[in-house]
């Protein structure tokens, strides 16, 4: 009830007509898409009466962790997207573990994994490409048909984000 309402109310406000129009869709879902994405992941732990800081930490984490990999070790882009699902899920399974097996809430636990994982992230990217981001990561093997697969945009005349899908 609440999205349409916010629906309307643009629909209705909007001076340029964009809102409505495919175009304004494109923009909207786009940033509705990566919102949603890590909220319902979320929310499914508020709901088991747990809380979690770390979704956002963790694409943060994931994305360099990655690009690592295909600039530095020159592992090509599918294996790094394989080995980039493992290495996440060990995080989680480690996170998961040490939250039931001391008794910490999980505000405590989380809010740990989530500042040292910022400061991993940035230490270690800075230590192996001597600056906080990884580049040319569409230079690594495999890029083009990883592309293929997982487009950034799907609809071109209106750029659509792969991310709505």
């Amino acid at each position: 009830m609440g999205a349409i309402v916010v629906y309307v109310f643009f629909s209705v406000t909007d001076t340029t007509g964009n809102f409505v129009g495919v175009n304004g869709a494109a923009r909207w879902t786009d940033v509705a898409a990566i919102t949603g994405i890590v909220s319902v992941a979320v929310a499914l732990l508020m709901i088991g009466g747990e809380f979690d800081l770390s979704a956002g930490v963790m694409i943060g984490t994931s994305g360099p962790f990655a690009g690592l990999l295909i600039r530095e070790y020159d592992v090509g882009v599918w294996p790094a997207i394989g080995l980039t699902s493992v290495f996440a899920a060990l995080i989680g399974f480690i996170s998961g573990w040490v939250m039931v097996t001391t008794g910490l809430p999980s505000f405590i636990n989380i809010l740990s994994v989530f500042f040292s994982r910022r400061g991993f992230n940035l230490g270690v990217t800075k230590l192996l490409t001597d600056t906080v981001r990884v580049a040319d990561v569409d230079q690594g093997w495999g890029f083009e048909s990883a592309k293929a697969v997982f487009p950034a945009e799907i609809w071109q005349p209106y750029g659509f984000k792969m991310a709505v899908v």
